[in-house]
């Protein structure tokens, strides 16, 4: 019997090292869980000079909880986008981008994803989905008259819970006997 070549070795030992999953590639520089200094980074990369600078926000309850967003040219093909992240402890749980546009717009965009990601899981009506553990990518369209919207976020749902830290839980109940 003849020992295993190194390299499939270490190719059967990716998904144990990544704790059973592979990660999702990034999405225009960008992934979830990314970190909010290496989002700052990148976003501000890909801001326009003149543009309106990245804004962020954090949480009127706690700081550990931000906000922040600007809209961005990908200078790989010039698609312009509205960039937002939410970041729990410094990471970030949704990584979205915002476009509008016609028909075109969503027809490009979900070429673009299958490619990308292979087949679509339909989410819904107007939602297709790419998950792979924790994590997911989203596509989302609407419409009004001849105007489409579409969404793609990139979630952690690990980061996700969080956010239960922050949050207070409602008050007991008293029960009555």
């Amino acid at each position: 019997m003849r020992a295993p070549a190194p390299a499939a070795l270490l190719l059967a030992a990716v998904p144990a090292l990544l704790g059973g999953q592979t990660p999702l590639l990034p999405y225009r520089g960008f992934k979830p869980g990314i970190s909010a200094t290496d989002f700052t980074i990148r976003a501000r990369a890909l801001t326009r000079a003149g543009a309106t600078p990245l804004v962020c926000n954090t949480s009127t309850r706690t700081a550990q909880v931000m906000e922040c967003g600007v809209i961005i040219r990908d200078p790989d093909d010039g698609a312009e986008f509205y960039l937002s992240g939410h970041f729990i402890d410094g990471r970030a749980d949704v990584v979205s981008f915002g476009d509008s546009g016609t028909t075109d717009l969503v027809v490009r965009m979900q070429r673009e994803l299958r490619a990308r990601y292979g087949p679509p899981h339909p989410v819904g009506t107007a939602a297709w989905q790419w998950r792979q553990g924790a994590q997911f990518v989203r596509l989302t369209w609407r419409a009004r008259g001849p105007r489409r919207w579409i969404f793609i976020q990139l979630a952690d749902t690990d980061v996700m819970r969080a956010i239960s830290h922050y949050v207070t839980p409602p008050p007991a109940q008293p029960s009555h006997h």
